[in-house]
């Protein structure tokens, strides 16, 4: 599953800039050397090349059925791979940064690193994942002198803070580098499989340098044909290797004398719907190839690329992936296509009007912001706001309701040339994840794409008189719906099981983080003293509304079990969840703010969230299941009453907050003190390390 959840990551984005009219070189293959792969295929008393064809078979039909379109497959194995490695090794040992030494440490064989001795021993001399002792190693090896270009991969990280993303991945990166870099065993000599030390075959390159190298034989670097595309703009890979492609890569490069890549951009795992990492041990592991014969091809893609911000972990669920796609391709998207070609039939003779579309989306604004949120990776937020499009097309021909009108009358002409215009230009950001949907819209439309850049924004991209073609019958629809009986409430009870085994774990570190926090405070003192007079209360959203002055903003009202009713409360949070994601949520909410007015209209309370450190997710703080409407929510030890209601001019609040924090379970706390009910303590879904605003 992780295989294609990368290589859909990686296609849409390539698509993406295709479709805009950019020239791409979409490069993706297989690493196939190093002693895991060796081992492995003298397990199965096979050559290690026999296991290695037998897994890029696999990868490549995968690849296929996904309709992943790289432009070419780099094989580590293959003769242009084996010359580029060993020509740059030449380049590396002219530069003087390769020597002739020793090893002696641990090797962790399944990940192909080295580890330290602190690491093997924070470990206890273990593979952390799979349990299997470290490798204790002593041999001659050639060296590479990485620690000569600590203070050079260290400036270009801090001086250009696009080259790791996200944010989070970059402040782990620097975080490492507070210790000084060691010089890097770059060869093995006591096995085979892999590429010769050029003039020293006793020695096989370390798997890492042949793997890297990859990304330069495979556009034939230094031969000019396709030199104009390194340095490349993005290298996609899995949060777990970033040491490899953010230090070890960038320090070959420079010994090298060649141009670093202009980002580096880790991607989260795929967990099984019980929130834990797939593992065959655990029984949760999905073969994409089984969920295919399930879902199509183009609803798949679109769950792995819209369910979770790029970067973060995705959980992956079928029950999900229905919701979804009933939601918001069947009913939004698929819907519009099934109005708007009906109607054309039905009124305008099955062609294209001559009439002038009313501006119902803004095109232009539409394409900057999804440029945008393509340029920094969110392909989340860049589909939802295409969506939020088709939304705005679905309510306009709701509210203009054309067959109300009489026959004949121009304004039914107008509803079908405005609605066939938006789907014609929306499409071509939806492409890029919904390749068949896509070609069967164009196809109704008798329109092919254009390069997103030369798409008119007055909405008059489509010739008058084309012929479109509606849908054959009632079953001829662009998405189906799914069968969703008992699929909400199995989703509700596997996120309660997994709330569950988090809050027995936050139980459990609770204690400890709190005798901690007093021990470290001396038993309380500075601002932490004035904690207990922030009133926070167990709430529940009842209703959400845009305001009608903002944009960016909702007014909600929410239910604190008073008996002066419900709150109402404004927040900032359209941009980064729906009304109908927050309809309904047990929330926490700082209940003695003085009353303020935003854009017009009053604000009772506040209601907390927790921010990814990376700025990649806002999630709500939930209180415990079994806490009760306006229960207080208190920390440990500062219990006292609350104020009645807070002084603006102390700035309680604004103090306090920038100690708020999310524990790596997802438990809210100041400092180290949880966020406490009778019940439980209250958490965010999945940030580690986030700030609570």
């Amino acid at each position: 599953m992780g295989h294609a959840y990368e290589g859909v990551c990686a296609d849409v984005i390539a698509r993406y800039h295709r479709a805009y009219g950019r020239e791409v070189f979409f490069l993706t293959g297989a690493d196939e050397h190093g002693q895991k792969i060796s081992d492995t295929a003298a397990a199965q008393g096979i050559r290690p090349i026999e296991l290695c064809d037998r897994a890029v078979a696999g990868f490549r039909a995968l690849n296929a059925k996904l309709g992943v379109s790289n432009d070419f497959y780099v094989r580590t194995t293959s003769p242009a791979h084996k010359a580029a490695c060993q020509a740059l090794w030449r380049r590396a040992v002219e530069s003087g940064d390769v020597y002739l030494g020793s090893y002696e440490g641990w090797y962790n064989v399944r990940e192909e690193t080295f580890v330290t001795e602190t690491e093997a021993q924070a470990s206890e001399y273990k593979d952390p994942v799979s349990g299997v002792p470290l490798q204790k190693m002593q041999e001659s090896s050639y060296m590479f002198k990485m620690a000569k270009y600590h203070e050079q991969v260290e400036a270009h990280i801090r001086s250009h803070p696009e080259f790791i993303q996200p944010e989070s991945r970059r402040n782990e990166i620097l975080d490492r580098l507070k210790e000084p870099l060691r010089d890097l065993s770059v060869s093995r000599a006591t096995f085979t499989w892999g590429i010769p030390v050029p003039g020293d075959e006793k020695h096989v390159m370390y798997v890492w340098f042949d793997a890297l190298t990859n990304y330069l034989s495979g556009i034939e670097y230094g031969s000019g044909g396709k030199d104009g595309f390194w340095p490349c703009d993005v290298h996609l890979i899995g949060k777990d290797i970033i040491w490899f492609h953010c230090i070890i890569w960038p320090a070959l490069l420079l010994s090298l004398g060649i141009p670093l890549p202009r980002c580096v951009l880790a991607h989260g795992f795929v967990h099984g719907s019980d929130g834990r990492k797939m593992s065959k041990s655990l029984g949760n592991v999905v073969d994409p190839l089984d969920v295919l014969t399930r879902h199509s091809v183009d609803v798949f893609r679109f769950f792995l690329v819209r369910d979770a911000p790029f970067g973060g972990d995705l959980t992956f669920s079928e029950d999900a992936l229905v919701l979804r796609q009933n939601a918001e391709l069947a009913d939004n998207y698929g819907n519009l296509v099934q109005r708007a070609t009906v109607l054309c039939k039905k009124d305008c003779g099955g062609v294209v009007p001559a009439a002038e579309a009313d501006a119902v989306v803004d095109l232009s604004a539409l394409r900057e912001a999804v440029e945008a949120e393509m340029q920094r990776f969110a392909i989340d937020q860049a589909l939802y706001l295409v969506l939020r499009a088709l939304d705005v097309a679905n309510k306009y021909v709701t509210d203009a309701a054309p067959w109300k009108l009489p026959a004949g009358d121009p304004k039914r002409r107008v509803v079908v040339r405005t609605l066939l215009e938006v789907i014609y230009a929306c499409t071509h950001f939806l492409a890029p994840v919904l390749v068949d949907a896509a070609q069967r819209v164009w196809e109704k439309l008798g329109t092919p794409p254009v390069p997103i850049w030369r798409l008119r924004p007055t909405l008059s991209n489509l010739v008058p008189g084309t012929p479109v073609a509606a849908s054959a019958s009632k079953d001829d629809v662009l998405f189906a719906k799914g069968e969703t009986e008992g699929a909400r409430a199995r989703l509700e009870e596997e996120a309660a099981k997994k709330r569950a085994a988090k809050e027995a774990q936050a139980a459990r570190a609770a204690a400890e983080q709190a005798a901690a926090a007093r021990a470290a405070a001396g038993g309380g003192g500075g601002v932490a003293e004035e904690l207990h007079k922030l009133d926070l209360r167990v709430g529940r959203v009842l209703k959400v509304e845009r305001h009608s002055e903002a944009d960016s903003l909702y007014v909600e009202e929410v239910d604190l079990g008073e008996p002066t009713g419900p709150r109402r409360v404004v927040s900032g949070l359209v941009k980064y969840m729906t009304a109908e994601a927050l309809l309904g949520r047990r929330v926490v909410l700082l209940a003695n703010t003085k009353p303020s007015k935003l854009k017009g209209v009053e604000s009772q309370a506040m209601l907390l969230c927790a921010f990814a450190a990376d700025g990649s997710a806002v999630e709500l703080v939930e209180p415990p299941p079994a806490a009760p409407l306006g229960e207080r929510v208190v920390f440990d030890g500062h219990d006292a009453p609350p104020e009645k209601q807070l002084n603006p001019r102390k700035k309680l609040w604004d103090r306090l907050q920038p100690e708020m924090n999310t524990a790596p379970d997802g438990t809210a706390r100041f400092q180290q003190l949880p966020f406490s009910t009778p019940h439980g303590p209250c958490k965010c879904a999945s940030i580690a390390g986030g700030a609570i605003k």
